[in-house]
């Protein structure tokens, strides 16, 4: 379904017969192919491909999005509320799950079998118990049966919210939910790298699923935390929205951006914005579906920065630190990729009036240049910033060379090429390094345990 098994390191030769059964079936997809006619089309169907494709272009090393979830969720108290929702769909606790995705993770890039059972996890089985295993094993998993009438359903659920039957072509892939097939005893891993990308945010996902208003009411300090984490790797001095307000003083409606940092006479703003994208806002062939879906996220960073950069333009300092007085930036990070690009092409291609509107509130003037705006996930801002960490330039060189990149290139993902064209000075982020030691130190406790036993 996705390629042969990637731990296997071969593929087979196509037969004839093969290579005529994909062709029928691209054929078969000729009715509900898009066609464009304009440069926006082309751009909304290069987003499909990016959410449906992107995850199988990982490379298999540090689990990255396991840490950073143990990191955000791993130390709550048992009974806080995300521990509490997650309990009773899961019948285990967060740090449970997630000790047991590290196990998982460590098996599949290591063995050969495209499968697991039961007794692999025998080292630890006697701490957490056969029937947490099974619990675990079941929450990412279903069987071939189960499967299939949970997609009967996904389908009906899809019909009732006004979505084609066409418009699966366009998805992401529905396995990212459940990415293993039980099938007797043994649980099959339908990719790798699905099951990487799946559980490297299955956490965030479940708590969203059970109920997103709840969730997201809860999660935005929490996401705040992650990123201003990510940042102090890099940048020591941060004026967060606590100093801003401080310093600006707090009026009816007024919102402030989350941090803002000053290095070589330029402002860099920074908004975090924990959200992800609707299935809806994935498949849109119209910019409208994915501007509605950027309200709340965007557009509002880009206004609520705006009203900074254009107060900071009088001051030359804030409670006698110096502020920027060259260039303007701002960094928009969401918790997945939205797959909106640069803000200038987000202005071109999805929200014109909206951001126009934007700029004529605060005089006409481009107080942050379009060009000088990044939509990007946190991933994305720890790979990046991971790459500054090592050396390779400085926090400012970085973001001057992203633009330039954009600008010759037209890239809507610059700070990944970063991360791609600089293996040598890739470095892990401190956080995320003490949540993976911390997360694999409790397993290894286990296991020390049931030794001493």
């Amino acid at each position: 379904m996705y390629g042969d098994f990637r731990n296997y390191r071969r593929y087979e030769h196509v037969t004839e017969y093969q290579f005529n059964v994909l062709l029928n079936r691209i054929k078969d997809l000729s009715a509900v192919v898009r066609e464009f006619h304009t440069e926006r089309e082309l751009v909304l169907y290069v987003r499909h491909l990016a959410f449906q494709q992107f995850w199988t272009q990982q490379v298999e090393s540090f689990p990255q999005g396991v840490a950073r979830q143990y990191v955000a969720f791993g130390n709550l108290n048992k009974n806080h509320l995300f521990n509490r929702m997650f309990m009773e769909e899961t019948g285990m606790s967060i740090s449970e799950f997630l000790e047991l995705s590290i196990l998982m993770i460590t098996y599949i890039l290591n063995k050969r079998e495209p499968y697991v059972a039961l007794d692999w996890f025998q080292p630890v089985q006697q701490h957490y118990g056969s029937a947490r295993l099974l619990h675990y094993l079941g929450t990412i998993s279903k069987s071939v049966e189960d499967a299939r009438e949970w997609l009967i359903l996904q389908k009906k659920e899809r019909l009732e919210l006004g979505m084609g039957v066409d418009d699966e072509y366009f998805e992401p892939t529905p396995f990212h939910r459940f990415p293993i097939l039980q099938a007797q005893e043994k649980y099959f891993v339908i990719s790798p790298d699905l099951l990487l990308d799946s559980l490297a945010t299955y956490v965030y996902d479940k708590l969203r699923d059970i109920d997103a208003n709840l969730f997201m009411s809860g999660f935005g300090r929490i996401f705040e935390s992650l990123v201003e984490r990510s940042l102090r790797s890099v940048v020591n001095d941060i004026f967060t929205e606590t100093d801003l307000v401080r310093h600006f003083g707090l009026k009816e409606s007024q919102r402030f951006v989350d941090f803002l940092i000053v290095e070589d006479g330029c402002n860099i703003f920074v908004e975090a914005k924990g959200v992800v994208m609707s299935v809806k806002g994935i498949i849109a062939d119209k910019p409208g579906t994915v501007r509605q879906q950027s309200k709340s996220s965007v557009l509002k960073g880009l206004d609520q920065a705006y009203h900074i950069a254009s107060q900071l333009q009088m001051r030359k300092e804030l409670g006698g630190r110096p502020v920027g007085t060259k260039d303007n930036y701002l960094l928009l990070v969401t918790y997945k990729d939205l797959h909106l690009g640069q803000g200038q092409e987000f202005r071109d291609f999805i929200a014109p009036v909206e951001i126009d509107k934007i700029i004529d509130k605060y005089g006409g003037q481009q107080w942050i240049p379009l060009s000088n705006v990044f939509i990007l996930s946190i991933d994305n801002l720890d790979a990046w910033l991971g790459v500054v960490a090592g050396g390779a330039f400085s926090f400012k060189e970085s973001l001057a060379k992203a633009v330039k990149h954009v600008k010759s290139t037209r890239a809507w993902n610059p700070f990944r090429q970063m991360f791609v064209d600089n293996p040598d000075y890739r470095t892990i982020l401190p956080y995320l390094e003490e949540g993976r030691d911390e997360l694999f130190g409790r397993v290894i406790e286990r296991c020390e345990l049931l030794k001493g036993e």
